[in-house]
């Protein structure tokens, strides 16, 4: 049986550890792509896409641009 607790925590761990750097490199220009071949962020390419776009959703809903996050 699967240990939902310790899931949610973990994901509740991993956002707090990494959303913050994630939000501050995109808001200093940074891609994806460029995160992870400048490897700032330790976390799987599919993890870091994730939070991404998560930030940019929340930005949107407050009526703000979002960051780029691919590269051109």
């Amino acid at each position: 049986m699967p240990d939902y607790f310790k899931e949610a925590l973990g994901d509740f761990v991993n956002g707090f550890t990494w959303y913050g750097p994630i939000e501050h490199l995109l808001k200093n220009g940074y891609t994806i792509d460029r995160m992870i071949k400048e490897d700032h962020i330790s976390l799987p390419p599919a993890r870091i896409r994730e939070f991404a776009e998560k930030i940019n959703r929340i930005r949107v809903s407050e009526g703000k641009d979002p960051y780029p996050i691919i590269d051109k």
